[in-house]
């Protein structure tokens, strides 16, 4: 089953995320409007927790 969430919108700025985001995703979407699996979402979880920078928002 897909979460649904949004990405906020500093991974626009960040080359690094985009690139974690094309090589950890499952699915790769527009990432405003992704369709994230269980282990997507704890992969950017940890790096908004690294960062200090909040990065997903639940809908």
């Amino acid at each position: 089953m897909y979460l649904r969430c949004t990405l906020m919108g500093f991974e626009r700025s960040c080359f690094f995320l985009k690139n974690v985001l094309r090589r950890n995703l499952s699915l790769v979407k527009p990432v405003f409007a992704l369709g994230l699996h269980k282990k997507d979402i704890a992969l950017l979880q940890e790096i908004q927790y690294t960062l200090g920078v909040l990065l997903i928002r639940y809908e």
